[in-house]
């Protein structure tokens, strides 16, 4: 083991010096490919108990290049006892682990580290139907009869469930069903059956009971005589909400019977295909809307009893148009430039399409002309804007846009360097930068091509995609024109072939039109990866169950769930093809939205005019009895909406984008002075919505101040060196906010001297924006431009060379923490500059495995428990050192969790702990550390609740984390509060939050026992005797610690002999007491013996507790003989 660890650390020592030999490469005019980036693929797995799952980790470079690092990483898992991972990335989960659990894989190289979730499957059978025996039975009043549940699990065995299912009854006046399956006759209504229900683990089945007059002279029951449907016509819109339909059944005594539950359900007519009608015992008379099959038709939904029937007439009535909207809803273009507009229809039943090919689009006016399919082309500058409209189906959107006289200044091409395989296609882009200062994708504007046709060239038809046509070692310049602006890029074309192809991505989600991207990514003969996802063909193995989009472009390799199944996603490029990727459509139904942002306090977000932000949603799905909750961000539709009074019109503060960047809130440009507005963003799909509110405030930008980032008193900039600039932002009102990632770079020579090289250049990559470079001694000018506002900062490059450098401190972090470390460079003119990063600094470690360092940025990272030395080098310069010393573990995260006697080894998960108001529940804060067990904090943590109104937590004392409900449960309100921790330790502070939600509880009073023995509820013989009873409290999510009562998984809380519970015996004749009975913890029932003569005797028992009372439970003695 010593030899392997010795070997592995001698790998990755030896990459490690590769890759500082790369960097190094031609001096320090020049560099080669810079380690950027680690990714783990696939990013999230799902792993069944005791099976294995292999992930890969991938280093991306400077240069596009990708290279398989797994058995080079180092790889820890997050929790330890539910999985573990190989020193190759190969994920081991234990048989034992718990079902839904997540584990977190971290994998480390050099400095950087990336993470996969894995979620822990169970292995175990699950239930895939029940059934209950005999499906039909019959007996007389006072008897009684036996029922069996049986489940038929996923492995093809069948488990006698009769105990643990629960009972339940239609009509209880009828008959009664105890726990265990026991069916007694309470009233005779031999012309229609009762119907028992047996529920386990979310499935259901029934059973059903006649029950006939005991003696012929007994008075007979009424007669059923009619059946009828209400309501008897109906309308349901395709797609949207359902209706419940009831069958009702009239009797001879002109009682009337809701049957819907005992009654079979069909349907015929016109548009049988059109609906989908419920007969299983959780939804039967449920109807909806499929599709519309022809206007005007019914289908005809009937109901059928004993030898009645009834029916209703049901017609599916298309969605109905409510709005087409446009984006961007407004837009600046500028002249001579094209953009493209969207239209989404928006209907009635909640959903939403794509209509921009199907709208018919026109412009007013002449300053700006549309094509069919929605691009604009700017013609005549203007002040004003110009309507836009798409017309679709009687109704019509609009976007306003204005028509600009910005010039094109730049064009920036990505990717700015690339290495491809010969045969295969790379699509590159164009941004350009305009005199206004605003930047626009200008891919489809300029004309492509390149200096080496016969090397690498572009497809005319399809602008920016470029074909690798034959191998050279000699670079090939890629070149965007227009308007006399040129941007540039660099390809070399290889001559390596591709060895294999892998599917990476979610491996599952709900059936019914979710949508997730799979990424295909390909392996070549020298170990480099690129991304084939656009290039590979698609195919599904059953497009019924998913289908996958196989046409080159944004979509290609996005999966469309349909029915519920399984199918096989592959991916083939030339001769190559993947392995079958196993992706699942679940039977799951959306129940809830979530909007998330990390901006989010509580339901309320903040955003500035003339700013933008993406909102993710998050949908709660259910699954069975389990929920699951998945990110639906692309599959919702987004809108910015008017729902209280005080909010201002939508289309004066931000508009939505339901196009490629859903989720993507922007708001307007205001004129100042700029009052505060309010608006709410929805997200919504089928029905299901949430909403938040948004407030955009005035916050308009009066200046902007530029400095240097480091050592912003010093302006100097050496020669060859690099030093990044930052743009703080002042506004109206508000704090001052960076905007070095948002404003317009340039740099201007100062002085007089004309020259045409440019003293220094500043960068406006997306990666190094705001990065300068010194390239000739002189005055220059930087300038930050944004919204018409600029900031200069007067900087000189001067000749100074680099004498020394020296690392400034030897810190101590705990281990999976990280510090960056600074190299400070000591110049001949006395200036001493940070320059860790861009300038050429080696980084490396003594031992990595107790500090990793990145090699191009100076962070250190905790491996291990101990020191290690952290080198700093710079050509033929002196190196300098640190010592990086690692102590303790980091915190790396909080989970709240209901208190159990496995303490901490319970995995966290999104679901609320629900809680009745009669008990209360303790809950749990562990900490998770990177390299260290979890721990219980939960005395040390800080507990707050988000509704105290509802819960209320204990922050105190031996009770801490001790949640109680304080509202009364009310059905018609939404009653949950968030439980949140915060827990502080080596000065990384980390939160954790649990959902509690309040629900009713029940009581139940059951009998036991009794004697002289005899079935449960059966007549007490006239001698008398005693029957024995309990009283349980159940609820929803109910928990064994949740109180000191008695607890069974299935019945609840035993609180017969609790001093809250009232129990109520009553029997007029006096021959029936009742007490408790400490010795066997029931209330006893005892019954006197009958006097000769005596008649039958009847009394009943009920317990009432925190203000419900249970069930009614009938005690009868039997007539004594004369």
């Amino acid at each position: 083991m010593i030899m392997m660890a010795f070997v592995r650390s001698l790998s990755l020592l030896m990459v490690g010096l590769f890759t500082l030999a790369l960097s190094a490469c031609g001096g320090s005019g020049s560099s080669g490919p810079v380690f950027e980036q680690l990714e783990i693929t696939p990013q999230a797995a799902t792993v069944t108990q005791g099976q294995t799952r292999q992930l890969t980790a991938t280093a991306v470079f400077s240069d596009g290049t990708r290279r398989n690092v797994s058995s080079d990483a180092r790889w820890t898992s997050g929790n330890a006892a539910a999985a573990q991972v190989s020193n190759t990335g190969l994920v081991s989960v234990n048989a034992s682990a718990p079902a839904d659990a997540q584990v977190s894989i971290t994998a480390t190289y050099l400095g950087k580290t990336a993470t996969a979730a894995i979620t822990v499957k169970s292995s175990a059978p699950t239930v895939a139907s029940i059934a209950v025996t005999p499906a039909r039975s019959s007996l007389e009043v006072g008897a009684t009869t036996q029922l069996t549940a049986t489940a038929t699990m996923s492995d093809g065995q069948t488990v006698d469930i009769t105990q643990q299912a629960e009972w339940k009854v239609g009509d209880e006046s009828i008959a009664t069903v105890s726990s265990s399956g026991l069916v007694t006759g309470v009233k005779a209504r031999p012309v229609l059956a009762v119907v028992v229900t047996a529920t386990f683990e979310g499935k259901s089945a029934i059973a059903r009971v006649t029950v006939t007059a005991a003696d012929a002279g007994e008075e007979q029951p009424a007669v059923m005589t009619g059946l009828r449907i209400s309501p008897a016509a109906a309308e349901v819109i395709e797609g949207g909400q359902a209706i419940e339909l009831k069958a009702l059944a009239t009797f001879s005594d002109d009682t009337t019977i809701d049957v819907t539950a005992e009654a079979e359900w069909t349907v015929s007519g016109d548009q049988a295909d059109a609906v989908e009608l419920g007969n299983s015992a959780a939804d039967k008379g449920r109807v909806s809307g499929k599709q519309v099959t022809e206007a005007g038709k019914t289908a005809k939904i009937t109901a059928t009893l004993e030898d009645l029937t009834a029916s209703a007439d049901v017609t599916v009535k298309p969605a109905l148009l409510e709005r087409v909207e446009v984006s961007p809803a407004s837009v600046r273009v500028p002249k001579n430039f094209t953009q493209p507009l969207s239209a989404t229809a928006h209907y009635s039943n909640g959903t939403s399409k794509d209509v921009t090919d199907l709208a018919t689009w026109s412009a007013v006016g002449t300053a700006v002309s549309v094509s069919s399919k929605g691009l604009v082309t700017a013609n005549t500058a203007g002040t004003d804007a110009v309507a836009v409209k798409a017309d679709f189906q009687g109704l019509t959107g609009m976007s306003g846009v204005t028509v600009t006289n910005a010039t094109l200044e730049s064009i920036e091409v990505s990717p700015k360097t690339l290495q491809i395989a010969q045969g295969l296609t790379q699509q590159f882009s164009a941004t350009g930068v305009f005199s206004d200062d605003s930047t626009r994708d200008v891919t489809t504007n300029v004309t492509w091509s390149t200096d080496a046709a016969a090397t690498a060239d572009f497809d005319p038809a399809e602008s920016g995609l470029l074909t690798a046509l034959a191998a050279s070692p000699t670079p090939v310049n890629v070149i965007a024109t227009n308007s006399g602006e040129t941007g540039t890029a660099t390809v070399i074309v290889t001559d390596v072939t591709l060895s294999k192809i892998e599917i990476s991505g979610a491996e599952e989600l709900p059936k019914a039109g979710y949508r997730v991207a799979l990424k295909a990514t390909g392996t070549f003969t020298d170990d480099t990866e690129q991304d084939l996802t656009q290039q590979v063909e698609w195919r599904s193995s059953d497009s019924a169950v998913a289908a996958v989009q196989t046409s080159a472009g944004s979509n290609s390799g996005v999966v469309t769930t349909a029915a519920a199944g399984v199918s096989n996603i592959t991916a083939k490029l030339g001769t190559v093809t993947s392995s079958a990727f196993a992706f699942e459509s679940l039977d799951a139904t959306l129940t809830s939205i979530q909007i998330k942002s990390d901006s989010l306090e509580g339901r309320k977000a903040e955003m500035s005019f003339a700013s933008d932000r993406t909102f993710k949603a998050d949908g709660t799905f259910s699954l069975g009895e389990k929920t699951r909750t998945f990110d639906i961000s692309k599959d919702v539709t987004w809108s910015v909406e008017k729902a209280k009074e005080t909010d201002a019109d939508p289309s004066t503060v931000a508009t939505a984008d339901n196009a490629a960047a859903k989720g993507k809130i922007t708001t307007l440009v205001c004129a100042a002075p700029c009052a505060d507005k309010t608006v709410q963003v929805k997200a919504s799909k089928g029905g299901v919505s949430d909403s938040i509110e948004l407030k955009v405030t005035d916050s308009a930008l009066t200046a902007i101040t530029v400095t240097f980032a480091q050592d912003s008193a010093i302006t100097n900039l050496p020669k060859d060196f690099k030093r990044q600039l930052k743009a703080i932002g002042t506004y109206a009102s508000g704090p001052a906010r960076d905007l070095t990632e948002n404003v317009t770079w340039s740099v201007a020579n100062v002085g007089g001297i004309e020259t045409d090289a440019a003293f220094a250049s500043v960068s406006n990559d997306e990666a190094s924006k705001g990065l300068a470079t010194g390239n000739a001694t002189g005055s220059v000018k930087f300038t930050a431009k944004l919204l018409g506002i600029s900031g200069d900062l007067a900087a000189a490059v001067t000749n100074a060379t680099l004498v020394s450098i020296a690392v400034s401190t030897s810190p101590t972090i705990t281990q999976g923490s990280t510090t960056s470390l600074v190299a400070n460079g000591t110049f001949s003119g006395g200036d001493v500059l940070d320059i860790s990063r861009f300038n050429g600094i080696a980084w490396s470690s003594s031992d990595i495995a107790k500090v990793t360092v990145g090699v191009d940025n100076g962070q250190a990272k905790g491996v291990g428990q101990g020191s290690a030395t952290i080198t700093a080098t710079r050509g033929a310069i002196a190196p300098a050192t640190a010592t990086v010393t690692v102590s303790g573990h980091r915190l790396t995260a909080v989970r709240v969790l209901p208190k159990t006697d496995t303490a901490c080894a319970l995995a966290a998960n999104d679901d609320p702990e629900q809680l009745a108001n009669v008990f209360g529940r303790a809950l749990m804060a562990c900490a998770d550390f990177d390299g260290a067990a979890s721990r219980d904090v939960t005395s040390q943590a800080t507990w707050t609740t988000s509704d105290a109104a509802v819960v209320a937590v204990t922050d105190s004392g031996a009770d801490r984390g001790f949640v109680t409900a304080v509202a009364p449960f009310d059905e018609d309100a939404d009653q949950s509060a968030d439980i949140e921790v915060s827990y502080t330790e080596d000065g990384v502070t980390q939160e954790g939050r649990k959902a509690v939600e309040l629900v009713d509880f029940t009581v139940a009073v059951t009998e036991v026992a009794r004697n002289p023995a005899g079935a449960a509820g059966s007549v007490v013989p006239a001698d008398g005797g005693t029957v024995d009873f309990k009283a349980n409290v159940k609820y929803d999510g109910m928990r064994k610690a949740d109180a000191s009562n008695n607890f069974d998984a299935v019945k609840g809380f035993d609180v017969s002999l609790d001093s809250a519970v009232v129990w109520t015996l009553v029997n007029a004749s006096g021959a029936m007491n009742d007490a408790a009975f400490a010795a066997t913890g029931v209330q006893r029932v005892t019954v006197n013996a009958a006097a000769p003569g005596d008649p039958a005797d009847t009394g009943t028992l009920t317990a009432d507790f925190a203000g419900k009372t249970s069930n009614t439970v009938t005690i009868t003695r039997a007539a004594a003989a004369p």
